[in-house]
């Protein structure tokens, strides 16, 4: 399992396409899921106002249900709970990944994103700064990838190594044995 977190404008989703793009090149069977969907539903429940207890019941049966159908990695989109999320993903081994960016560039980068959408831009604008000091400060992660000027397939391919996903490790037998699902969380 995979955790990709990082604050608003990082371009988490693109590098999550790219890890699962890369997935597909090599030939290995996997999934993507996006938190944000699985959890959506309205009313949200009285008692599951920011609905993270239908999200985490959902993936505890989505992750089951891909593995059932043969994915063997499933990439996820957004930011969650960890331990809560390990509990739905059955405990397996979990790398934490951390992108960051220089806040100009995420800035410049949520303009584009928001041309014609100044109420947007000034929310995730606000969003960039708090939970790039919240997950700065949790310390939780084992890799810390700086975006900067990098292309998604260049940190989807450093995120693959961390993980043990690379062709090249599959081929030393370095992956361990059985299924491995790793899931790459990201979100804003």
């Amino acid at each position: 399992m995979v955790f990709v977190n990082g604050s608003v404008g990082v371009e988490k989703p693109t590098v999550v396409d790219a890890l699962g793009e890369s997935e597909v090149e090599e030939g290995v069977p996997h999934a993507v899921i996006d938190l944000d969907q699985i959890r959506r539903c309205w009313p949200a429940p009285e008692n599951d106002p920011f609905q993270l207890g239908v999200e985490l019941r959902n993936l505890a049966a989505t992750v089951g249900n891909y593995g059932d159908a043969g994915a063997e990695q499933i990439v996820v989109e957004e930011l969650g709970v960890v331990e809560r999320y390990r509990e739905a993903n059955q405990a397996r081994g979990m790398l934490l990944c951390r992108l960051v960016i220089d806040p100009r560039l995420a800035e410049r980068r949520l303009q584009a994103r928001h041309v014609g959408d100044p109420e947007g831009l000034e929310w995730h604008s606000r969003r960039h700064r708090e939970p790039a000091d919240i997950l700065a400060g949790a310390g939780f992660e084992e890799l810390v990838l700086n975006v900067g000027t990098r292309t998604p397939r260049e940190l989807a391919a450093e995120i693959r190594i961390a993980a043990g996903w690379s062709q090249e490790q599959r081929q030393q037998g370095l992956r361990g044995t059985g299924r491995v699902h790793g899931i790459a969380v990201t979100g804003e």
